[in-house]
């Protein structure tokens, strides 16, 4: 899709290299990619993916960790399926404020009491209860940007 005829969501948002000097996050980079659905066993229902690959455990899978930037808010969230916490990912104490991307560290880290969202048994709680001013899963995974992780 040509840069002109695209929505742009946020200005600054990933990285600039020289490969690619556009920052800004656009509306179709939004909801689930075209890989991930491949990867969900090519499901386009945005609960049918959701299904398939964060409802996906088994003694021998750990499961899918879901780190999502909601632009609504400004914040990136983080599902952790192994300490069963979603949680908002704090942002870095020395972010030089060029990259909302590089303004959190994924990963294991200590999240602030007050960043705690949610503790649940199961992924699938998280769909069904889970909002964000008032939207549901449903919306807030299309109108995110979204990163798997093991």
């Amino acid at each position: 899709m040509e840069k002109s005829t695209r929505n742009p969501v946020a200005r600054d948002f990933w990285f600039k290299t020289e490969k690619e000097p556009d920052t800004t996050l656009y509306e179709d980079q939004l909801g689930w990619t075209t890989a991930i659905k491949v990867e969900s066993g090519g499901y386009s229902d945005t609960h049918d993916v959701w299904k398939h690959i964060m409802e996906r455990t088994t003694q021998d899978i750990v499961g899918w960790d879901l780190c999502f930037y909601f632009p609504e808010t400004g914040r990136f969230y983080y599902i952790d399926q192994i300490d069963k916490i979603l949680f908002r990912v704090p942002v870095i104490d020395d972010w030089d404020g060029k990259s909302i991307f590089a303004s959190i560290e994924i990963g294991p880290q200590l999240v602030p009491e007050e960043d705690e969202l949610m503790y649940f048994d199961n992924v699938s709680e998280v769909w069904d209860h889970f909002q964000i001013n008032g939207h549901d899963m449903k919306y807030i995974i299309e109108h995110s940007v979204l990163f798997l992780s093991t």
